[in-house]
């Protein structure tokens, strides 16, 4: 029996968007595979979340899901029968995909329609399935995979597509020539792609499959295309003087330098510190951006060192009015 989406995520039917967001994102942080090295069960768990996401995340595939359970991806088909009444009296909700072959056998049309006719014995019509995977951007750096599932239909191993075994209907069939059944499917992901990016599959003759993208938000930096901005905090006295401060990159922590004088919100560019352009060409720059540090306390020495400072600026400043 096919998992309950809604239950993979701790939530009922009932349950908001936000609460699907927010339940994927606390489920994510504490099943991701990074945060669990070497534990196939947190692995598990964290695909079969991501799969329910994926439906539950989306208001048509989330409608679907509802009024077909297991079945969603075959709504649009399901529907069309309805209205066309070839359903008969006592249609249910939850339709096996697998038991429609008798029912419209005989009925010409639908059979194209659910992919029962056949051209040389063999499956013809292509279906489009459509699905969003999470990734961070850290995978999006990199690149990744995701197992995702695919369900289509793929000629009958029984009677090759035939739909007869001899003188008889195939019995595993019962018929079409075809069968419907689900694949795990491996889909890399590659580095450098963007928040919305699109990746089209064909993964049987039967199927193509289009992925969405989605590249979670970043605490720390902010992209841009192939940059990556962030906020950098600098020391007071570094600005003035000049020296280093100590940033992260999305390989590692690096030294910054900081000319004397910087000024509050300089942006200091540092080439090839950004995101992978997709499909080669280099990386982007890391762009820092500087938030000058004053003490929220001084000491009492450290006033008088400061009066003493303004004093010569003052002094200087009227010295060379004069």
């Amino acid at each position: 029996m096919a998992e309950n989406y809604y239950r993979v995520l701790g939530l009922s039917s009932q349950s908001s968007d936000k609460e699907i967001r927010s339940a994927y994102r606390r489920l994510a942080r504490r099943l991701h595979p990074d945060v669990n090295h070497g534990s196939k069960d947190a692995g598990q768990r964290f695909k079969r979340v991501n799969e329910a996401y994926q439906v539950l995340s989306d208001r048509k595939t989330r409608q679907d899901y509802d009024a077909f359970g297991e079945n969603w991806r075959h709504a649009d088909q399901i529907r069309e029968a309805r209205r066309s009444g070839s359903f008969g009296p006592g249609g249910g909700e939850r339709i096996k995909f697998e038991d429609l072959g008798d029912q419209f056998r005989g009925f010409g049309p639908f059979n194209d329609m659910f992919n029962f006719g056949r051209r040389g014995g063999h499956a013809s019509r292509v279906q489009a399935q459509r699905i969003e995977v999470q990734i961070s951007l850290q995978e999006a750096y990199l690149g990744t995979t995701r197992m995702i599932s695919v369900q289509g239909p793929e000629d009958c191993e029984s009677c090759g597509g035939g739909g007869r075994r001899g003188s008889a209907s195939c019995a595993v069939c019962r018929g079409s020539g075809t069968q419907v059944r689900n694949r795990r499917l491996e889909v890399k992901i590659p580095a450098g792609i963007d928040d919305s990016g699109r990746i089209k599959l064909r993964p049987t003759d039967n199927v193509d499959l289009f992925i969405k993208v989605r590249v979670c938000r970043n605490g720390i930096f902010q992209r841009t295309g192939s940059d990556l901005c962030m906020d950098v905090g600098v020391p007071y006295l570094t600005a003035i003087l000049g020296g280093e401060v100590e940033i992260r990159t999305m390989t590692g922590n690096i030294l910054l330098k900081i000319p004397a004088g910087t000024q509050n919100g300089t942006a200091i560019r540092i080439a090839n510190k950004g995101m992978p352009r997709l499909g080669g060409g280099g990386y982007g720059a890391l762009v820092s951006n500087v938030r000058v540090m004053l003490p929220e306390s001084i000491t009492q020495h450290e006033k008088e060192i400061f009066e003493q400072l303004r004093k010569l600026g003052t002094s200087a400043a009227g010295e060379s009015v004069g």
